[in-house]
């Protein structure tokens, strides 16, 4: 059920947080626990064309339902969770910036490789369009946490998002960042925005692509296993 590559992630993850309880959801785990749990969900769930979007939208649901912490299968973890992380009400990871505004021309990106808790399944009452990245997955996240810290609701059960140094300071190796920087505008310059502030953070950072420290519990390491043959 999971690919060789990602083995070691998970065991290292579970020998440094020996006091976790691990479930892997299936297809048919997740499909149950939305027929039993949130019925009215269903419909938008088996609709989705993508099977990165079911494996997006099942785990908000898992996290709401259950609570606990959600990890990729990619995720490396280098230390233990701390608890002033696992006592949070709810956070959420952070693309590292660079990658959020060159590729995405964003200022920042909530990401839901890792995730404590959450705000789960407002993603299946407002879905809207036809991509993973816009229904279920950090485009939309990010949006509903936008919405979430302007309402009175954020002062009692505060959303943390993390600094990407905790568990994104990897960026994608599978892109190559300087050909899309290729024509990134100077400093100054007409036009310019955020992909070209993008740029030019990396670019004087000597294009290194990780920046990891002390800081650093995760890494999410973009494996990307199974995405071209659409499989969660």
């Amino acid at each position: 059920m999971v690919y060789e590559n990602y083995r070691p992630l998970i065991s290292r993850c579970l020998k440094l947080n020996p006091d976790w309880t691990y479930y892997l959801w299936r297809d048919s785990d997740a499909k149950a626990i939305i027929s039993k749990e949130y019925p009215q969900y269903l419909k938008t769930y088996t609709r989705f064309k993508d099977n990165l979007q079911r494996s997006d939208a099942i785990r908000y649901v898992i996290l709401h339902r259950f609570g606990g912490i959600y990890l990729d299968m990619d995720v490396e973890c280098l230390q233990p969770f701390p608890s002033s992380l696992t006592r949070q009400a709810a956070f959420l990871d952070q693309e590292r910036l660079e990658q959020t505004r060159i590729f995405w021309r964003r200022d920042f990106s909530a990401m839901n490789s890792v995730m404590g808790s959450a705000m789960a399944d407002r993603v299946l009452t407002k879905n809207t369009g036809t991509s993973a990245f816009s229904t279920t997955g950090p485009k939309v996240l990010t949006e509903f946490f936008k919405e979430y810290k302007e309402s009175p609701t954020s002062w009692i059960w505060p959303v943390a998002l993390l600094p990407p140094s905790v568990a994104s300071p990897l960026m994608d190796d599978q892109k190559n960042w300087k050909w899309l920087c290729r024509k990134a505008k100077k400093l100054g310059s007409p036009g310019f925005g955020w992909a070209d502030i993008g740029c030019r953070m990396l670019e004087s950072k000597n294009w290194h692509l990780g920046s990891a420290d002390k800081s650093t519990i995760v890494v999410h390491r973009f494996l990307h296993l199974g995405y071209h043959s659409h499989h969660p």
